[in-house]
């Protein structure tokens, strides 16, 4: 992602396999939750929190956009709950309207809208929101379900979640913004909340039924009442090395706590981290980056340890992403899910000499 600014049945039945449902079960008992999974914006007026998920099917991605705005204020120019899906070759559905039936949970992740039809206000069985949903998605750690009213899309399927953002079962999980993520005067806030996951079930996109089991599946999500004034990402957890994980994000932001003493003064935030094949986590606070659109360079350091991600597309044909901006959501940023990576980890010795590859990996499916 680079921001600008820097033909089945109506309601197809769910089948899934006793294996398949086993290892949801195992996840539902087993999966830690990462900070800041739940809601944040309950008792405000005004403000955006929106989710990302990624799903990846063979060689075709979707990208399934949910994001709220000044939700308790319908005066608000801003106001609503919108979803957007990005498909293949570019291809995007868009649609919004007013926020009374979003619900979220706030304390994990969960959450749902009903554009039309029954309006639920918890996750529903995948029979009911089947049957009494003729347009909205429902979205929680072990479940995603949704149906636009163009009849373009469709899906359900289920959700074990793998890796959260710091490890799998029993790993510490971590703020994605570290001790920062504390102080809504840093907004906006970012955190992945499932780094990787293995989802099963079905997609319908323009007329072509997908069915998977085990897909890469991948999600994320910010909040706050501030933006960053231009931003880049890349997103892979479909390598050749089966369970790693990447993600390498940047933003361009103000910060209040300057602005008085240097008014306009602007800061980077950025990081480069990853998880393994056994779901050790590799975070790199410190980086340095040569990024323009079709090409991304990012080099990181912690300690010991070195990163190198490259990543690159061709051309200039991409989705265009509706985000979140002080006057609302607007069409300002672009993806594509077919970016060429190669990322590599290695030990270094005192006098910076190469010791030990511990990642060196590569895929044509990352998202950027």
């Amino acid at each position: 992602v680079l921001h600008r600014r820097m033909s089945a049945s109506r309601h197809p039945a769910v089948i899934l396999s006793l294996g398949a449902v086993l290892r949801v079960a195992s996840a539902i008992a087993s999966f830690p939750t990462p900070p800041h999974s739940g809601y944040h914006l309950s008792g405000r007026a005004s403000g955006f929190e929106g989710w990302y998920h990624r799903l990846t099917v063979d060689d075709a991605s979707l990208s399934f956009i949910y994001s709220i705005f000044d939700a308790a204020d319908e005066t608000s120019p801003r106001h609503g709950c919108h979803m957007q899906v990005c498909g293949p070759n570019g291809a995007v559905t868009w649609q919004e309207g007013p926020a009374a039936s979003f619900w979220a949970d706030n304390r994990k992740l969960a959450l749902g809208k009903s554009f039309r039809g029954v309006a639920f206000s918890k996750m529903a069985s995948p029979a009911a929101f089947g049957r009494f949903v003729q347009d909205g998605f429902q979205l929680s750690s072990t479940r995603h379900q949704g149906v636009l009213r163009d009849g373009s899309a469709r899906w359900s399927y289920e959700v074990a979640p793998q890796v959260g953002w710091g490890g799998r079962l029993g790993d510490k999980q971590y703020s994605t913004a570290g001790w920062l993520a504390a102080f809504p005067v840093f907004e906006p806030m970012y955190q992945v909340v499932m780094a990787h996951g293995l989802a099963s079930g079905w997609v319908e996109w323009r007329g072509e039924r997908r069915e998977f089991r085990d897909a890469p599946c991948y999600t994320e999500k910010n909040w706050g009442g501030a933006f960053p004034r231009r931003w880049w990402w890349v997103q892979c957890n479909a390598f050749e090395a089966r369970g790693l994980t990447l993600t390498c994000a940047c933003g361009e932001r103000s910060n209040p706590l300057l602005e008085p003493l240097l008014p306009g003064r602007t800061e980077d935030a950025c990081m480069v981290a990853l998880h393994d094949e056994s779901g050790k986590f590799y975070p790199f606070p410190n980086c340095e980056w040569d990024v323009e659109w079709g090409r991304w360079t990012v080099r990181g350091a912690l300690d010991d340890l070195r990163v190198r991600v490259e990543a690159t597309c061709d051309g200039e044909a991409a989705s265009v992403v509706r985000c979140p901006a002080s006057d609302g959501m607007t069409a300002s940023a672009r993806e594509r899910f077919d970016g060429s990576l190669s990322v590599r980890v290695w030990r270094v010795t005192a006098r910076e000499e190469e010791e030990e590859v511990l990642i060196d990996s590569t895929s044509s499916r990352a998202a950027v």
